[in-house]
């Protein structure tokens, strides 16, 4: 599925993931990647807009996970599109270390038929076949546009992964949000915005503060990771997520 959220902005549905087409005249930006099996849902997004994936100058992910760069290192060496990251997140989607959920909490949590869903989703989307970026360009936290389609301002909120990075695009409405907030769980199936279960956030106290920094943002729609679009402001986003959080926990 593949919908205009805002102004130049196309929401694409991959497996449990989303990713986020941006364009800016003759210039495309992809905000990531979905799992490596969404490649054809991005083509046919793109096709849909009269554009093909050649189109893509680059590629913004939120955090190096596979469920979120599966396809950017396809999209770099075979459509020349230049991979963009948080300084602190590029030795995750380089590959050269793992923060997510644990194979323990996994394997102690395969009776829950939850869990079987979410592992069979995983398995059959391709996160075993993904390929590590080789090739990335870093940011800072610096709160200036970067020179991307859509002028996007980066929002660093790790918590998530050590470098997660939302992105603020001011003049359209729109925040993506990518793992910091989302409106549907992978895990529990919880709708709503809210954090992810904590078992896949490298810090869960992090994770809980950072989502602060999106409170007082300027945006008509959020658009998270996982789950669909939130029509309303970052701030009654953060206190939906923060109530949740709290009825989760039994405060």
């Amino acid at each position: 599925m593949a919908v205009r959220v805002a102004e130049g902005i196309t929401w694409v549905e991959g497996s449990r993931t989303n990713c986020y087409i941006v364009e800016d005249g003759a210039d495309v930006c992809l905000v990531d990647t979905g799992y490596p099996g969404d490649f054809e849902r991005i083509v046919a997004a793109l096709r849909m807009l009269g554009r093909g994936p050649g189109d893509i100058s680059a590629v913004l992910l939120t955090h190096g996970h596979v469920d979120h760069l599966g396809s950017a290192e396809r999209l770099r060496t075979e459509h020349d599109a230049a991979v963009h990251a948080h300084q602190a997140e590029a030795a995750q989607v380089r590959g050269e270390i793992e923060e997510r959920i644990s194979n323990g909490y996994m394997i102690t949590h395969l009776w829950w038929p939850k869990m079987l869903s979410f592992l069979w989703n995983v398995v059959t989307a391709g996160a075993l076949k993904v390929e590590h970026v080789r090739e990335l360009t870093t940011f800072g936290s610096a709160s200036s546009p970067l020179d991307l389609p859509g002028a996007p301002v980066p929002v660093f909120t790790p918590g998530h992964t050590s470098g997660h990075c939302g992105f603020h695009f001011p003049e359209r409405g729109a925040l993506i949000t990518g793992d910091a907030l989302v409106t549907h769980d992978s895990l529990t199936h919880a709708a709503g915005p809210r954090l992810l279960n904590d078992a896949f956030n490298h810090d869960q106290r992090q994770a809980v503060t950072s989502v602060e920094a999106f409170r007082t943002l300027e945006a008509d729609v959020i658009l998270p990771g996982h789950g669909p679009p939130f029509h309303g402001a970052p701030g009654d986003a953060v206190a939906q997520a923060m109530a949740a959080l709290a009825a989760s926990s039994g405060a």
